[in-house]
């Protein structure tokens, strides 16, 4: 009897004797194809072979180059090392991060099919960058276009079938996404904006891990994020690896391999004086880098070869094989940068902080461009610390230099805590007023008929902007005190507004939504086409108010109190601190007595925020007066009436 056994791409005929001998077959094209082994390429290589880059979406469409980013062969090669079982990739912006993991992919499908789990912050952007990214490149590279299924359904957003794998899209939003099946690829990204845990505490990368459990032996997770703090995320996989990575590139002049530092990237210092604009053109023009050993000026000529000849250094090292190994790359790297680009982007970060007491840009740079976690800001906590920003100006009196009073009502069971500021166009704020009121009826006057003494003139000011708290707690009969803020500020006209903090984390500081119903089950409709109502996202504030309230008395953003400020006002602003938690994130908490007073205080400075409304950018230098809220409004509310009101 004769039977034909299939081994590697020969077949062979067994013979009588139970010897096997070549048997000669014709082969069709297909039939090769199916049969031949897949070449032997790291990713690298297989990207240079085969992967396209998009056109409309890359910076360079077209068939890719390891030339174009050197620095990122030996990071998709590295995948290729049987013995590393976790990479970790901490790198800045604009160095073409997110292309190298579309390449691991792409071989993955191509050369190393197993299932593979990527997930992403959120499941809507699996559906965005699956629709906008991932199929695409697909489509465009033949060799993953041969591998394709020919049933739709084989093919989602959120699933692709491909031979000998599946590929599933995942949100680190979603625990029953990221219970998939067994899957011995974790490819993650940007997991510094991974939520902290999800469903019943549970944390989505040690979730995600789970599923490559039974993979244990030769499973790949491959992290990729810019960092944010330095207890959590990217910089934490980094810290814990077993061997990590950092980039150095030489000398144009004398060849000496160097990190590259931003403290010898230098340009032209302006005077303090000097405006802003002006500054960051002069630096943006003369930037330049200075060799650590021998001095020399390296121009953005030179640039280009002195990236193009860099190499990884190991910068910690174990006795053993790294099984966890991680790469640093800062921004400074990226070929589509200049020296002056760099300057530019600091001195604007500076700018910001220097001006507005805004810290956030220069978080941005650091941790997108430096590839740095960002340092907690040390809070004050000493209320002699606070009281010690205490002026000459009595209460009830508004600086000539300010151009609006905002403020912040904090609304509780039994009455409502406030605050009244005054803001300078540079972001210098005064506190004008404070205090504790009983009812609503008192909140009406303090909004539209309360006016303050402005310095050095016969002219009164009144409020520009006013936020009110619409938390919860008991409010008359069946009413809430939602429900009771809800309609105060239905009524109040548009220099009025709701505030909410946001329970979860938030993309940006501040979102603008409208509420079309009062709270409870029969959907009472507002009236006016609704409440606006501002979810904010308290701990930025918080951190922006301690940030300025650091800033030295006369510089730009400083905070002033009024000269008879006490110290139960102190007292409520040193409440809260910022503290790590379980988690390793920090965030602001209730350490110590009541906090009214410093949520007032949040809520006064979300009103010149630029996301609300264009913030103080809107007003015009002249006279306070003319930023009446009276002009904002066509009447006064009707009072709702309470049993604080009795």
């Amino acid at each position: 009897m004769i039977t034909l056994c299939v081994r590697s791409a020969f077949v062979f005929e067994e013979s009588l004797s139970g010897t096997l001998e070549p048997l000669s077959i014709d082969w069709t094209e297909g039939e090769r194809l199916a049969f031949k082994p897949p070449s032997k390429l790291k990713v690298s290589e297989w990207a240079e072979r085969h992967r396209i880059l998009q056109a409309g979406i890359s910076r360079q469409p077209g068939p890719w180059s390891n030339d174009t980013t050197p620095y990122l062969v030996e990071v998709m090669d590295t995948y290729n090392d049987p013995d590393v079982r976790h990479i970790v990739c901490c790198f800045g912006t604009q160095l073409g991060k997110t292309e190298f993991e579309y390449n691991v992919l792409g071989y993955i499908i191509d050369q190393d099919p197993y299932s593979t789990l990527v997930v992403y912050p959120r499941e809507d952007d699996s559906k965005n960058v699956s629709r906008a990214r991932i199929q695409p490149m697909i489509n465009d590279c033949p060799t993953l276009l041969a591998k394709k299924p020919a049933r739709q359904d084989l093919f989602q957003l959120l699933e692709m079938h491909f031979p000998g794998m599946i590929l599933y899209l995942v949100g680190a939003n979603s625990p029953a996404a990221l219970a998939q099946k067994p899957c011995r690829n974790i490819l993650r990204d940007e997991i510094d904006k991974f939520p902290n845990q999800i469903g019943n505490d549970a944390d989505p990368l040690s979730l995600s891990e789970e599923r490559s459990k039974s993979f244990w032996d030769i499973r790949k997770i491959l992290d990729v994020s810019s960092p944010t703090l330095e207890d959590t995320g990217i910089w934490k996989q980094l810290q814990s690896c077993d061997e990590i990575r950092e980039r150095q590139a030489p000398c144009p002049h004398c060849r000496h391999p160097q990190t590259i530092e931003f403290k010898n990237i230098r340009w032209q210092q302006s005077a303090k004086e000097t405006p802003w604009p002006e500054r960051i053109q002069a630096a943006k023009s003369t930037a330049h880098y200075i060799c650590e050993k021998c001095g020399e000026r390296i121009e953005n000529d030179s640039r280009a070869w002195m990236l193009q000849n860099g190499r990884w250094a190991v910068v910690k090292k174990p006795a053993f094989k790294p099984q966890k190994v991680g790469f640093r790359l800062p921004s400074w790297h990226s070929p589509w940068l200049t020296w002056g680009d760099i300057a530019e982007k600091f001195l604007k970060a500076m700018q910001a902080k220097e001006e507005t007491g805004d810290t956030e840009p220069l978080k941005n740079f650091w941790n997108g461009w430096g590839a740095e976690p960002w340092k907690q800001i040390a809070t004050i906590t000493s209320e002699s610390k606070i009281l010690s920003a205490r002026c000459v100006l009595p209460p009830q009196v508004v600086p000539r230099e300010a151009v609006a009073l905002t403020c912040g009502i904090d609304c509780q069971k039994q009455g409502f805590y406030f605050v009244v500021r005054a803001w300078a166009k540079d972001m210098t704020s005064w506190l004008v007023r404070y205090g504790f009121l009983l009812s609503w009826e008192d909140v009406q006057r303090l909004i539209f008929e309360d006016t303050y003494e402005i310095e050095g003139s016969d002219m009164r000011a009144s409020l520009w902007r006013v936020a009110i708290d619409t938390g919860g707690g008991e409010g008359e009969g069946d009413r809430s005190m939602t429900e009771e803020a809800y309609s105060f500020i239905a009524q109040c006209g548009k220099g009025v507004f709701g505030f909410k903090g946001s329970s979860r984390e938030m993309t940006g500081k501040m979102k603008l939504t409208v509420i079309a119903s009062k709270p409870g089950k029969k959907n009472i409709p507002i009236p006016g086409g609704g409440l606006r109502l501002w979810v904010v996202d308290t701990d930025y504030f918080k951190d922006l108010f301690h940030n300025r309230l650091q800033i030295k008395a006369g510089d730009p953003g400083a905070i002033y109190l009024h000269r008879d400020t006490d110290q139960d006002y102190a007292r409520q602003i040193v409440s809260e601190e910022k503290r790590r938690g379980r988690d390793g994130r920090y965030k602001w908490v209730r350490v110590r007595g009541e906090n009214h007073y410093f949520d007032a205080e949040i809520m006064a400075s979300c009103l010149v925020d630029p996301v609300c409304y264009g913030g103080l950018g809107v007003i015009r230098a002249s006279a306070i007066a003319d930023q009446a809220l009276q002009n904002e409004k066509s009447t006064k509310p009707k009072l709702i009436k309470s049993k604080w009101m009795q």
